[in-house]
């Protein structure tokens, strides 16, 4: 339909209709509905492009593990941007707003509540003041 992306997923093979905003269905409608057809490698050199011209310069630290030794380096947020980040911040803000996992799963293809959590990006701080916020304590 015109207010959705009709879509089969590569990993599953599943069938998902994803609703469009305005602004995806404008920009859809300028290029004929047609979406274009690049590599995730290319698409996350974009974004981090888009990035750096953005501003996006906030140190932030990247920690990995080598060997099982713990290795940690800062570097500028813009170098961190991904296809995937969209994907957890979709959910992340989604839920936040109120949609609720089984409505939300039914968009992104999880079929395991406990996956679809994983991607939540919530640190204690910020839901102990949700909890707060939610029962009126001050």
């Amino acid at each position: 339909t015109k207010d959705s992306i009709e879509l089969i997923t590569q990993k599953t093979k599943d069938n998902l209709s994803i609703p469009l905003n305005p602004y995806s269905a404008a920009i859809l409608n300028r290029y004929d509905k047609k979406l274009p057809v690049i590599t995730v490698q290319k698409f996350n050199n974009f974004l981090k492009a888009v990035g750096k011209l953005c501003g996006l310069e906030k140190p932030v630290e990247i920690v990995t593990f080598v060997g099982g030794k713990r290795k940690s380096q800062m570097v500028p947020k813009y170098e961190i941007l991904t296809t995937h980040m969209g994907r957890r911040t979709f959910i992340t803000i989604s839920l936040e707003k109120g949609v609720l996992p089984k409505e939300l799963m039914q968009i992104t293809g999880h079929k395991n509540l406990d996956t679809l959590l994983r991607y939540v990006n919530r640190d204690r701080d910020e839901a102990k003041e949700k909890i707060k916020s939610v029962w009126n304590v001050n």
